[in-house]
């Protein structure tokens, strides 16, 4: 069903049986509403097999979402920041074409992102402010960095931990 393989077949009655299948990473989305294929075949004690059973599923809110987001790069101006100053952080994602994510968890040297707000189908941007007390950064030194996005259906993006490195980018907090 939907590419997926099924297991765990139990008859309930002469007539029905049941099985599942685990969404896996990396398979086909399917929108809600559209068909999601399937390809049965039964055997009987003889082994003889059924005809395929071909009949699409097709259900308002049936969606398949097999494939978690990814954040590609963070981006952020390469300016000194000062305690009170506001610092928008470009975020790029793939893997979310057509969906809105979240931001499950996001930090920029230790500074909270906030104001999420998508900006195209693989760019959003989110800010934060320096606060008194958060760490300093020497220009040209890294800045930590830890964001995980998640797509509606749940699906959490890898936790992107690259630092960011640039010349005159330095934090006084």
């Amino acid at each position: 069903i939907g590419g997926f393989t099924l297991g765990s077949l139990s008859k309930t009655d002469d007539t029905t049986y049941t099985a599942t299948f685990t969404v896996a990473e990396g398979g086909t989305d399917v929108a809600a509403g559209s068909d999601i294929p399937v390809s049965i075949v039964m055997a009987d004690p003889a082994g003889s097999p059924s005809n395929t059973y071909t009949t699409a599923i097709s259900q308002a809110s049936d969606l398949i979402d097999a494939n978690s987001p990814t954040v590609a790069a963070v981006s952020i101006a390469d300016a000194a920041m000062n305690v009170g100053d506001t610092v928008t952080a470009t975020i790029t994602v793939s893997g979310a074409a057509g969906e809105t994510l979240s931001l499950t968890s996001g930090t920029i040297g230790g500074f909270t992102l906030g104001s999420l707000i998508k900006a195209t189908d693989t760019t959003y941007v989110a800010s934060f402010t320096v606060s008194e007390g958060g760490t300093d950064v020497a220009a040209g030194s890294d800045i930590p960095v830890s964001i995980v996005m998640a797509d509606p259906a749940g699906n959490p993006s890898n936790t992107y931990t690259t630092a960011i490195s640039q010349a005159s980018d330095a934090i006084d907090a």
